[in-house]
């Protein structure tokens, strides 16, 4: 159960990443396009230079695109990792033709970048990255001192502009690495807390499940040791009434789909199941809560199963001998 807790965790985080990668790239296509439209559109003195720099927002747009649509193409730090070198090169190809040297406005997203990219890469890598444009500063510095690129700021202004581009890197790489460190010891936590309450949960139950929003199974889990396994794979995706063998009769089953609907919480249900195959009915305690959010949407269910079968047993075993015991001082009052 601890195994598969962890599994779960590592799931919803790349589920998670996944999200977070397509609203980058969202984000990323649309400010990419805008400054396409903007270069194309803009009236300057070169149009040519324009139309250049037009050209590699485009293409930049246009990779931003193909990760949102395929966002199982890369994983997140694969796709920050991509944005940084894409924006890294037009930012440069924007300064180099627009005349604006280490002070165009496009070299401030790298940074930024950057700072999101650190949250997720190794340190390695980030300091790669930061090297690659720290690279991209230096050939447009020295450009502008060989009079390659008639930057506005002049050969007067190259060190102020180009330390405050150099500061801007150092702050996105810092501020990413401390997220990064943040977020590592939160997982960590995380971690250590799921696979404590699995533990803790496996001592008082056998089973571990949760329903979605329309009542749908979607996660069960058995700890290591405990009693043979139903066929969990065909009731995933299932609510209880859709499952044939789920163990309880049309009246009984009508009352708790009612108790699910009301959002009730259940305890100690009692159904009969089949465990294994050709196994004997084993007797199941159902108990379960409902999940809400922060806002008080309901997410869902979740609850344990504990089999009580051989408990049932001997609860009727000692009923029995009881009610031996009383038809035998019923016939014969006299003490022995």
């Amino acid at each position: 159960m601890q195994q598969r807790a962890t599994a779960t965790l590592d799931q919803r985080v790349l589920v998670a990443e996944r999200r977070v990668a397509r609203a980058l790239c969202l984000v990323g296509m649309t400010l990419a396009a805008g400054l396409a439209l903007t270069h194309l559109l803009w009236p300057a003195a070169d149009p040519h230079a324009m139309r250049l720099a037009a050209g590699a927002c485009a293409l930049l747009a246009a990779v931003y695109a193909l990760l949102a649509l395929w966002p199982r193409l890369l994983t997140l730090a694969q796709t920050v990792t991509v944005a940084v070198l894409g924006t890294c090169a037009v930012a440069g190809v924007i300064a180099s033709v627009g005349g604006d040297g280490v002070l165009s406005p496009g070299l401030a997203f790298v940074p930024l970048l950057l700072c999101a990219a650190a949250s997720r890469l190794r340190p390695a890598a980030t300091l790669a990255l930061g090297l690659v444009h720290a690279a991209l500063l230096a050939g447009l510095s020295l450009a502008v001192l060989r009079g390659a690129i008639a930057a506005q700021h002049g050969v007067a202004g190259l060190a102020p502009a180009l330390v405050t581009q150099l500061a801007l890197l150092a702050a996105g790489m810092v501020v990413g690495l401390m997220t990064r460190r943040a977020i590592v010891h939160s997982l960590a936590r995380a971690r250590s807390r799921e696979q404590r309450f699995v533990g803790l949960l496996s001592v008082a139950a056998d089973w571990y499940w949760e329903t979605d929003a329309l009542l749908r199974y979607t996660h069960i889990a058995q700890h290591a040791g405990g009693v043979p396994t139903p066929a969990f794979d065909s009731r995933i995706g299932k609510a209880p009434w859709e499952i044939d063998d789920f163990g309880l009769g049309d009246e009984a089953m009508d009352v708790h789909r009612s108790d699910l609907e009301l959002r009730r919480p259940f305890t100690d249900l009692r159904v009969l199941q089949q465990l294994g195959h050709g196994g004997a009915p084993r007797c199941i305690s159902l108990s379960g809560r409902p999940r809400f959010d922060e806002r008080g949407v309901f997410l869902g269910y979740w609850g344990v199963g504990r089999d009580i079968t051989d408990e049932n047993a001997a609860e009727s075993q000692r009923r029995g001998t009881e009610l031996r015991y009383r038809e035998l001082f019923a016939r014969s009052p006299s003490p022995l």
